[in-house]
């Protein structure tokens, strides 16, 4: 894991001990590009929590986050609990919230949740949400699960999750940026491009000059 991802890790450990409410949670906050994401999937891939769900926002955001299509990919998880919710799509808020409430009280797992990419500054979705989940890690003594969010806007980041649990992105090196167009870059069968790869040293003069620091920039 890079520089950054060790950071975060650190980050994470002290919210969980810190967060009075019994929610670790961090906030990932930078400019468009500059890796917020990318840093947020190498975190979630290395977590091993029994329940682990990425939300990209920009794929379900209709004007405002869809707050119920959250809440039914959560349940998505606990198939068994929550059967009965999983082809109904006339639930209301409170409903879904209340067998999320109800599915989480069965077990003693840890769970992992990613929101990535928000951006409406209405985020009483998010509190709705936290407040079960907190129930939760109260009710099984735990502060294992995890949230973290990402979003250009450090004002939204801070009431999510505090001050001083944001994580503020840094323009990176030419050399780094360099890595990160190797790591992300893949032929037509989807198999990665070793260095020497034409196309690659023919990039590798461009990106200290054009990418100016951002990661997206390089893979775009």
């Amino acid at each position: 894991m890079d520089t950054r991802g060790v950071e975060i890790e650190h980050l994470l450990a002290a919210a969980s001990e810190r967060d009075e409410e019994i929610v670790g949670g961090i906030g990932i906050v930078g400019l468009e590009g500059s890796g917020k994401t990318l840093v947020a999937k190498k975190i979630f891939s290395n977590h091993h929590n029994d329940y682990r769900i990425f939300f990209d926002l920009w794929k379900i955001q209709k004007g405002k986050v869809d707050f119920e299509k959250i809440l039914r990919d959560i349940l998505k998880l606990f198939p068994d609990e929550s059967h009965k919710f999983m082809n109904h799509k006339h639930n209301s808020e409170e409903e879904l919230l209340e067998e999320v409430q109800k599915v989480l009280g069965t077990t003693r797992k840890y769970y992992l949740v990613v929101f990535d990419g928000i951006w409406d500054i209405n985020i009483d979705w998010y509190f709705k949400l936290k407040e079960i989940l907190r129930g939760h890690n109260e009710l099984k003594q735990d502060r294992n699960s995890i949230i973290i969010i990402t979003t250009r806007f450090p004002d939204v980041a801070k009431r999510m999750v505090g001050f001083q649990n944001l994580y503020h992105m840094q323009p990176i090196s030419g050399k780094a940026n360099w890595k990160l167009l190797v790591s992300a870059s893949v032929d037509d069968k989807g198999s990665h491009l070793p260095e020497q790869h034409g196309f690659l040293q023919r990039m590798k003069s461009q990106i200290e000059h054009k990418c100016d620091g951002l990661p997206l920039a390089s893979v775009r």
